[in-house]
């Protein structure tokens, strides 16, 4: 039995992908031949996204917003939706902020924000996906692709606000999967460990350095490693999948 894994002419979302990890998703999806809408906060990193791939003869287009707030959220959907015209097949909710402070001092407008950016987003873009795949027909099945991480089953230090959103994802997934289940709409999430972003190499380098220790096979992850799970999870090829995760962190999660 032959599995389809094509995605061309498939219609996506990615949020905060104007660079890293987001962004190399979004340019997966161009390159697999969908349109694909780039969103992000950061006009300078989307436009330079945007025209980077348009360049390539990608059929992309770019939506800039601030997540955080929902009236901006709904009117970023609505945007990229036109340039889809009206169809949307996948969305990826990739966009995340973080901040580090000790418990005791970790600023609650900080953790406000975190939670709106990680979470809420998270939610209300699902959401805005689900009515607009229940509607279509003959597409296959629709994909709402969440972004975890390691974070959602172990915590860092002195990120606690991010640790609770992300742990918050987890359990949003299972519960979005659970919900269309039977309406013929996936709900998975990525979980990344440690990956090669512009975040990551900003680490004094004796800590940089240590990271493949922690990391059975020896490496961080290159944004690559999590782009080609996440088309796993828009294609065809995992429609009997929903309500769960891939853990792509090197082996790291089955010793911690």
């Amino acid at each position: 039995m032959a599995v389809d894994f094509d995605l061309k002419g498939k219609h996506v979302i990615v949020t905060g992908s104007g660079r890293g990890i987001g962004r190399g998703m979004a340019e997966g999806f161009a390159a697999a031949g969908c349109k694909v809408v780039f969103m992000d906060i950061n006009k300078e990193n989307l436009d330079e996204a945007v025209k980077t791939n348009r360049e390539k003869g990608y059929d992309v287009y770019g939506v800039c917003g601030d997540l955080s707030e929902v009236a901006e959220v709904d009117r970023m959907f609505d945007e990229g939706l036109e340039k889809l015209d009206g169809i949307l097949d996948v969305m990826v909710t990739a966009a995340g902020v973080q901040h580090r402070d000790a418990p005791e001092d970790f600023p609650i407008e900080k953790f406000i924000l975190i939670q709106k950016v990680n979470v809420v987003h998270v939610y209300r873009m699902a959401q805005r996906a689900i009515k607009v795949m229940l509607k279509q027909k003959g597409r296959g099945n629709g994909k709402i692709i969440t972004v975890g991480s390691l974070g959602c089953f172990t915590v860092g230090h002195n990120i606690s606000a991010y640790s609770a959103s992300k742990g918050a994802v987890l359990q949003m997934t299972k519960a979005l999967a659970e919900g269309v289940a039977d309406r013929n709409i996936n709900v998975n999430m990525i979980a990344p460990g440690y990956v090669n972003t512009e975040l990551i190499k900003t680490l004094p380098p004796e800590k940089y350095n240590a990271i493949p220790d922690k990391i059975p096979m020896h490496r961080i992850a290159e944004i690559d490693d999590m782009v080609k799970p996440t088309l796993f999870f828009a294609s065809s090829a995992s429609d009997f999948i929903t309500g769960t995760y891939l853990l792509v962190d090197g082996g790291q999660g089955a010793i911690h």
